[in-house]
């Protein structure tokens, strides 16, 4: 309102002070345009303040969703191959001192392909989301699970206390891999195979781990598929 009213009554007020003969009153107008003038001179900040703010928010909001989708899957959500890499290294540096192993289990989807070929990539991708949230249940909040590329996923599992616990989570992202799922009408089944490589057993890099992790993965593929496979020394 006085953004409007200002500037409409101004210049009469300042015509009407360069005639007016009784000073007082002249000096209580003086007053008046002085005071709306520095209101008016506050909401122009204000407003510019908080067009700064807004702008300073959106521009922190994009930088986050920048960064999110450098490191994360844009289809799962899951943290994408370079996000893994800096988890495994960070993983490693923490163990080294700890002692303690660490287990990577290279997962891939048996059956996928078929999937794809006979439903189309829209059903192919919805299944892939679906296999992310089940393995996101099943991993623990200091554990990794990771899409690589395709139909790989990557978990890395921490602060293991018992080797009987690897197995374990091993056990349970199988069967739910292989649980029936129901996709845009259609039942669909798959199964995965999963091989598994131990720091320091296996390797005490992330490349040599990742690499008899994946090795392991394609023994468990040839020895009938839906199964695991530990790296054998």
């Amino acid at each position: 309102m006085i953004s409007f009213v200002l500037p409409t009554i101004a210049p009469n007020i300042i015509h009407y002070l360069m005639w007016e003969q009784d000073t007082s009153i002249g000096m209580a107008l003086m007053l008046i345009l002085f005071m709306l003038f520095i209101i008016y001179a506050s909401l122009i900040q204000g407003k510019n303040i908080l067009e700064n703010i807004e702008l300073r928010i959106k521009s922190h909001e994009s930088e986050q969703k920048i960064q999110h989708l450098a490191f994360h899957d844009a289809l799962t959500g899951l943290p994408n191959r370079s996000l893994f890499n800096d988890r495994i290294e960070q993983a490693l540096c923490a163990e080294m001192r700890g002692k303690n192993p660490i287990a990577i289990l290279f997962i891939d989807l048996d059956g996928f392909k078929h999937v794809n070929d006979s439903y189309g990539h829209a059903v192919g991708d919805e299944l892939l989301q679906t296999i992310a949230n089940r393995f996101k249940t099943i991993v623990r909040s200091y554990d990794t699970v990771a899409r690589i590329g395709g139909d790989e996923f990557v978990v890395i599992v921490q602060k293991i206390e018992q080797r009987d616990d690897i197995t374990k989570i091993a056990n349970k992202l199988l069967r739910e891999a292989s649980n029936p799922m129901e996709i845009s009408g259609h039942n669909i089944n798959i199964s995965s195979s999963i091989g598994i490589a131990i720091y320091p057993d296996h390797g005490t890099d992330k490349e040599t781990l990742i690499t008899n992790a994946d090795n392991a993965m394609y023994l468990a593929k040839d020895n009938g598929k839906n199964t695991i496979q530990v790296h054998a020394v």
